[in-house]
């Protein structure tokens, strides 16, 4: 599992490139209180299709291994997360 640092690291990455920012801490807070994992953003290929944030937490993991100064390309953020609208604590 990736570190809850790194994660909320990806998650400003694509706040940067979309505008769109994720609620991370309240969506572990969440998951912690219905007894499941803080697994939001944190594993790779999560099979959890069922899970209300897997799409988010997808998108979350595209920014993972872009660098900062590429992220201000409006044609590369539209491409990384086209269908993500919204409200993302949903």
């Amino acid at each position: 599992m990736l570190s809850k640092d790194l994660v909320k690291y990806h998650a400003v990455k694509m706040a940067i490139a979309t505008g769109l920012m994720p609620e991370i801490d309240f969506i572990w807070s969440i998951q912690r209180s219905r007894g499941e994992k803080e697994c939001f953003g944190r594993r790779m290929n999560c099979p959890e299709a069922s899970c209300r944030w897997h799409e988010l937490c997808r998108h979350v993991h595209n920014f993972a291994a872009i660098p900062l100064f590429q992220l201000n390309s409006p044609a590369w953020a539209a491409q990384t997360v086209p269908e993500l609208t919204g409200n993302l604590s949903d």
